[in-house]
């Protein structure tokens, strides 16, 4: 497993040098950007807490964009699944 310094991001099984999230932190629109590694599957987040707050769908394998305008300010974890096995975890801070 890698770790990168700033976040913790974590790739499971694929290299973290190609996932991006940003802006982080975050007002509004989170992007995802997976750079076509999983071409289908879905994300979970999580608050700091562990409870679930909003899952999506991943359809297309470059990139999703996530609206946070609703979250309450705080940690918030992602959970990137595709359809066979977690491959992705970050956090994300909503200001």
């Amino acid at each position: 497993m890698q770790t990168s310094s700033s976040w913790g991001q974590r790739s499971v099984d694929l290299d973290v040098t190609r996932w991006t999230i940003y802006p982080n932190p975050v007002s509004d629109q989170l992007t995802l950007a997976f750079d076509g590694l999983i071409e289908s599957g879905n994300i979970m987040v999580t608050d700091n807490l562990g409870r679930f707050v909003e899952s999506y769908v991943i359809d297309n394998g470059t990139e999703i964009v996530l609206d946070v305008s609703g979250f309450d300010d705080g940690m918030y974890y992602i959970r990137v699944h595709s359809d066979e096995s977690l491959v992705y975890i970050d956090k994300f801070m909503v200001n």
